[in-house]
């Protein structure tokens, strides 16, 4: 029969903070273990103080991702680069994106275009949403190492995928040029 040897290391003391975008505290907000080691094996979970602070004292010494928030608005894969000082986590949207479409020959306005969001994980799927008075505006909670493209269809135009977009809490404006079938 063969040996196993499990070496244990000393457990760090993770230090949060969590904010609102105008720099709040956000208090009574969840804070829980998404990710380490890419699975999801740590079972710890907590609520923001007052001041929107919280303490892991059985945290790995490593990179790991959370999941903060309450109710619906969740973000999830944030990622943490392991204990040290006391990160500061802002409560806002992974990316948010607004976006008109246009004919490329033209650069006429598409009126209505549908869009999918394609997340590189092949278990998210997203439904396909339609724009609104040809302008498109989508936000989501969602930290993905390898980013969001989005899927563009509009009557008479081929379908298009566009670059991929970081999900690094950064506000996105674009002009997505549409070809003719």
């Amino acid at each position: 029969e063969k040996e196993h040897v499990f070496t244990l290391s000393a457990p760090s003391v993770f230090r949060g903070r969590v904010v609102r975008e105008d720099d709040r505290p956000y208090a009574g907000a969840e804070v829980r273990v998404d990710t380490w080691r890419n699975q999801r094996t740590l079972g710890y979970r907590t609520h923001t103080d007052d001041d929107g602070r919280f303490t892991w004292d059985s945290a790995p010494d490593e990179p790991f991702t959370l999941a903060v928030g309450e109710g619906e608005r969740i973000m999830t894969g944030y990622p943490i680069p392991g204990p040290g000082g006391e990160a500061v986590i802002i409560m806002k949207p992974a990316l948010r994106i607004k976006a008109t479409a246009v004919d490329d020959a033209t650069g006429e306005p598409v009126g209505n275009f549908r869009v999918t969001p394609v997340f590189t994980n092949p278990w998210v799927y997203r439904d396909a949403f339609a724009s609104v008075e040809g302008t498109l505006e989508w936000e989501t909670y969602k930290f993905d190492r390898n980013g969001v493209r989005f899927r563009v269809e509009a009557d008479g135009f081929v379908p298009w995928v566009t670059d991929v977009h970081p999900t690094r809490q950064q506000k996105v404006e674009e002009v997505w040029r549409l070809k003719r079938k």
